[in-house]
């Protein structure tokens, strides 16, 4: 063999980064290329010269002429496509980040390990030139003892729709970019055992996108006392951040992935591509080049191509996708129980990532009910300590809180809205004898769940607080309650969403609550805004 023979699975962002890489190794030479979408995968082709297309990846699998097969495929299809390409005896380059559960990890590499074949795994920076060139620094005593590695990874978003959603992709921006940096701080630092993992995440500007984390800060302790702190966020704007730090007990070492390889432009009209994820070109920007060769994809494919050529062992593997998997997991568990997670740790076998932080609801309206009360009523409890919400008396203003606490409640633990009134009303009826609403029967409570308007006088409770996050981690839901606020009486021009009080209902409240709740002391002014919590 001198060359060896290449089927693609995809034909979007990914794919695109392997063909061009794979161009670039002479060894390679790309036969095929799978996608289901027909018009897709033929323009895909036809773009970068690949003879063959296919809508069925396994119709590809069968041809003798393709030895390795790269998988640029939705995080829920990594498990199936592994499996497959390994059963009909190919070897494996697979995307990061390895797959969505434990249980899917440990049956790709198993059904690799029968069919003999080799399974790598597609983690890039442990390729980029620069990082390759810190680590030799690092191995050679340059900065002495390494006791920190810092590593940044932040733009606004990912490319494809599907990574949104946490039913295909099993979690948020810590799974679908913490991956580099666990992987990145295992190479850094020679595959040292992890000793504890700890984090903190919340969906902080796009809860209209996404029920996963959208910016997370982890920190993993390796044996030796040396750890790695990651700073992921898809809420960044103004184009793509990958940096690296180092400190050593001898000196330190800071890489600026793409800024330090970068020219600084100003342009007043703009132009054609300046970063990844950069979203204007006006104005001064930062302009890459040779940004594949900076990421180090051509670095990373040659590699993956001798391995298979010359039978090499892999660098990167599947059993370290394993291994990230797991840091993975415990930093989603750490941030969902605000614990510290220490090793020996054995993550869920069927559970995703993103289930560890905000299960999902399960079970009937009454058991959902249920399991929601405390996290109502604390909630509950900081709007009256804000001056917000009653705990008494029979007026409709006092219901209308009481009704709109519930829904914040219902939709913040993830239960679709469509599906939220039965839930909402069956917390109404368990906490009815906690609160000032008196339903004594079903009906009632059915009734009083309609009382929530979003855009009527109802948005009372519209000051969108974030109250009730210790409340609601403590139940085990959706800890971070982001109808980001601040909790107020807002005129609708001031509203984060552009509704709420007019200037009568703004004076109405406010005899309300000065009369319900003056004995905390001065009534609310118009605009006044209170500190958000937590």
């Amino acid at each position: 063999m001198d060359k060896v023979g290449i089927g693609l699975i995809g034909s979007q962002f990914i794919a695109e980064l392997h063909a061009e890489a794979l161009k670039r190794v002479p060894e390679a030479r790309i036969v095929a290329a799978a996608s289901p979408t027909e018009a897709h995968v033929r323009a895909f082709t036809e773009k970068h010269g690949i003879p063959h297309a296919y809508t069925d990846y396994r119709e590809m699998l069968a041809r003798d002429d393709i030895d390795l097969v790269t998988v640029g495929a939705p995080n829920d299809l990594h498990c199936q496509i592994v499996c497959d390409i390994a059963a009909a005896g190919k070897h494996v380059i697979c995307e990061k980040p390895l797959c969505r559960t434990m249980d899917e990890a440990d049956r790709m590499i198993a059904a690799c390990s029968a069919a003999g074949v080799k399974f790598m795994y597609a983690e890039e920076l442990c390729f980029v030139p620069k990082y390759v060139r810190a680590k030799q620094l690092i191995d050679m005593g340059a900065i002495g003892e390494v006791f920190l590695v810092k590593q940044a990874e932040k733009h606004n978003g990912p490319h494809s729709p599907w990574f949104w959603d946490v039913e295909r992709s099993g979690g948020g921006v810590t799974l679908n970019m913490g991956c580099h940096a666990f992987q990145f701080f295992r190479w850094i630092l020679g595959n040292r055992p992890v000793v504890a993992v700890t984090a903190q995440m919340g969906t902080y500007v796009h809860q209209d996108r996404t029920r996963g984390d959208d910016d997370a800060i982890i920190i993993v302790e390796f044996e030796g006392g040396a750890r790695g702190m990651a700073e992921e966020s898809w809420a960044k704007v103004g184009g793509m951040d990958d940096l690296a730090e180092f400190y050593g007990s001898k000196g330190v070492i800071f890489a600026d992935l793409l800024h330090g390889n970068a020219m600084r432009v100003y342009s007043e009209t703009g132009y054609d591509y300046a970063v990844e994820k950069a979203s204007t070109t006006q104005g001064w920007s930062f302009c890459t080049f040779e940004e594949m060769w900076n990421y180090g994809f051509p670095q990373e494919m040659a590699h993956f191509v001798d391995c298979v050529l010359h039978d090499k062992p892999p660098l990167v593997t599947g059993e370290d996708g394993r291994a990230v998997m797991e840091i993975i997991f415990a930093a989603y568990e750490s941030a969902g129980t605000g614990k510290r997670i220490e090793w020996p740790y054995e993550a869920p076998r069927d559970k995703t990532p993103a289930e560890m932080w905000m299960p999902p609801p399960i079970g009937t309206p009454h058991e959902q009910a249920r399991r929601l009360q405390e996290g109502y009523l604390r909630t509950l409890e900081s709007w009256y300590d804000h001056g917000l919400c009653p705990l008494s008396g029979q007026g409709r203003g006092t219901h209308g809180a009481l009704v709109t606490c519930a829904w914040h409640v219902v939709l913040a633990a993830g239960v679709p809205e469509a599906d939220a009134r039965p839930v909402v009303a069956e917390l109404l009826r368990v906490t009815a004898g906690l609160t000032s609403m008196r339903l004594k029967d079903q009906t009632k409570a059915d009734d009083a769940a309609q009382y929530w308007d979003p855009s009527g006088e109802m948005g009372l409770a519209h000051g969108y607080v974030s109250a009730g996050r210790q409340g609601l981690r403590r139940v085990g839901v959706h800890p971070t309650f982001r109808w980001v606020a601040h909790g107020a009486v807002y005129h609708p021009s001031q509203h984060p969403r552009g509704h709420g009080l007019n200037d009568a209902q703004v004076s109405r409240l406010g005899r309300h609550l000065h009369n319900v709740v003056g004995r905390r002391g001065e009534k609310p002014r118009y605009g006044q805004r209170v500190p958000d919590e937590g």
